[in-house]
């Protein structure tokens, strides 16, 4: 079967690998990172970036399942592409004593039989000394697999093994798609491209192409890098990647130390107070282009400030990106 599939982002790249190795006739239509974001007017992708947490251990058993069975391929990706995106460096889960996080967590961890240790206040202390912890908390750590990811090198390296077992890569936006004759024509700004199924894989600009809108929400994400210099970087170089949540409701990730395409090394934090729904396609656009919220920056640098010991931070920087959720919460087909 000749199938389309237009997002050649992190879905998409790896759906046209998986199509192809099972043998499918394979377009991946999708274009690559803008040069200069502020100017840019096409779509975006959420994985310009150098860094995303990975691991197994989740309170959601659907997620921590999908991410076992991601992590399980990472080692294959990797030989079949001749591309590395994946440090081992651990994850650690922290939140005040008796949240519902850490229990869930624990109970579907069991269920997996995914080891885990389990810490107390003190042993928090004692066993992560690079953190500041605070009040009475518990700690869970996952030191197997767990880590981060180059999300960049990521899709690069599903790219290459898709076009590797045959798809075909056409690094252009899909401007429209239109049944015709029992199949799907897509058009780009200079090609037509038959095929008999599409799969879309576009996220938050998935509205572009369908003619009627799905019941998908996007909310923009400010994310915030922190630069340490190359002594810093050396002494925190076991240190694992931190998912915190605290007693307000809110949450945040931070990433270890990452050397960065500028060849600068950053720490990379996350973690939006609240939901802040994008509307519309240009709103899209236009929060990709600005370089994210400003309050949000300022509060992952107090966050960032408050969780480090003995650090010394240099100059920030703010990014973008965005996640696309269902009505369910689940990915949709």
């Amino acid at each position: 079967m000749r199938i389309g599939v237009i997002g050649a982002g992190m879905i998409g790249a790896a759906a046209a690998r998986h199509l192809a190795k099972d043998g499918h006739d394979v377009v991946l239509v999708g274009p690559g990172e803008p040069e200069n974001k502020a100017d840019h007017k096409g779509v975006f992708g959420s994985h310009y970036d150098a860094g995303r947490i990975t691991r197994r251990i989740d309170p959601s058993a659907f997620w921590a399942h999908v991410s076992d069975e991601s992590l399980s391929r990472y080692d294959e990706i990797e030989a079949d592409s001749g591309v590395s995106f994946h440090e081992q460096t651990g994850l650690l889960m922290a939140a005040p004593a008796g949240h519902t996080a850490i229990s869930s967590t624990i109970d579907v961890a069991k269920s997996m039989d995914v080891p885990f240790s389990h810490f107390d206040s003190a042993g928090l202390d004692k066993q992560f000394a690079n953190f500041a912890f605070f009040g009475e908390e518990e700690g869970l750590y996952e030191g197997e697999v767990a880590g981060h990811i180059d999300p960049r090198a990521l899709v690069q390296a599903q790219k290459k093994a898709a076009v590797k077992h045959g798809a075909r890569l056409i690094e252009q936006e899909a401007k429209e798609i239109a049944e015709r004759n029992g199949g799907v024509r897509i058009n780009t700004a200079d090609q037509q491209i038959e095929v008999e199924q599409v799969f879309l894989a576009m996220c938050g600009f998935t509205d572009m192409l369908v003619p009627d809108p799905l019941p998908l929400k996007g909310y923009s994400r400010t994310i915030l890098l922190a630069e340490i210099d190359e002594m810093q970087a050396l002494k925190l170089a076991d240190m694992p990647a931190i998912i915190r949540y605290f007693a307000d409701g809110t949450n945040m990730y931070m990433l270890p130390p990452i050397r960065y395409p500028n060849g600068r090394i950053y720490f990379k934090i996350g973690g939006d107070p609240v939901d802040n729904p994008l509307h519309g396609i240009e709103e899209i656009k236009a929060f990709f282009r600005s370089g994210g919220h400003a309050h949000v920056g300022e509060l992952l640098e107090m966050r960032m400030r408050e969780v480090l010991r003995d650090v010394t931070l240099g100059e920030m920087h703010m990014s973008t990106c965005i996640t696309t959720y269902t009505e369910h919460g689940l990915p949709m087909l």
